[in-house]
């Protein structure tokens, strides 16, 4: 055997490592702002629909092997769901009615399907998505024909976005799958503190902050009380100025 033959072999051996086409890229990207946050290609949003709709009827979604629903048929299936949604749903359509629906880093459309369906379906004023990731643009009568609901897109960082917004009340903030890199929990939490502000200040007592999972820069809001309950998601209601 020639002395090139085991280099050979070990390349050969390595191809299909090195050619793998990863699941999920845990890429670092400036999703936000000057910090460093993870970004993965997995709604976390998706978790949503799960505590509203609890698992069983969820799965139906996310079987192996199962297409990926359009926005559409997604909402199609859900709708009779949505009808009865149980406790924590009716927490959510309580603060959702009426109110400006806003995802802070929904991310790419595609995958920001759950909460627009969520906002729709609860009677929210319209969904507003805020993203770097984004196009701007503005959709109406997506899940419905004929319907009037609109859901807006925003090229912006967040605390941008926020720092943008004048007056307080009428609006409900979500956030999910908003992650900080190990190296950068220090930018991270100056970055949600300062989110956090602009988020009281746009809301007014008995507004909330939904934060679903992946989010753990949000344990806790100055101004807001948690409620107590089941699922992922956790209601952050607006206290009242003393």
């Amino acid at each position: 055997m020639t002395p090139l033959l085991p280099l050979v072999f070990f390349l050969l051996s390595a191809l299909p490592v090195f050619g793998a086409k990863k699941v999920i890229d845990c890429k670092v990207v400036r999703n936000l702002a000057g910090t460093h946050f993870i970004t993965i290609p997995v709604p976390f949003s998706d978790d949503l629909l799960t505590d509203v709709l609890g698992r069983t009827a969820f799965t139906h979604w996310r079987t192996p092997g199962r297409p990926r629903m359009t926005a559409k048929e997604m909402a199609d299936y859900y709708a009779t769901y949505l009808g009865s949604p149980g406790i924590i749903g009716d927490k959510l359509k309580e603060v959702i009615a009426g109110k400006r629906f806003i995802d802070l880093g929904c991310g790419p459309t595609e995958t920001s399907v759950a909460p627009r369906i969520v906002a729709e379906a609860f009677g929210a004023k319209e969904y507003i998505g805020v993203d770097l990731r984004n196009k701007n643009e503005t959709r109406s009568g997506e899940f419905e024909k004929g319907g009037t609901f609109t859901s807006t897109f925003v090229k912006q960082d967040i605390s941008d976005y926020l720092s943008d917004q004048k007056g307080a009340g009428g609006n409900v903030f979500y956030l999910s799958g908003i992650e900080a890199k190990d190296s950068k929990q220090k930018e991270a939490s100056e970055y949600a503190t300062a989110v956090k502000r602009k988020l009281r200040r746009l809301s007014a007592t008995g507004d909330a902050v939904i934060v679903g999972s992946g989010t753990s820069n949000f344990d806790s809001i100055p101004g807001f009380t948690l409620l107590k309950t089941p699922g992922t998601q956790r209601i952050f209601i607006r206290d009242a100025d003393k």
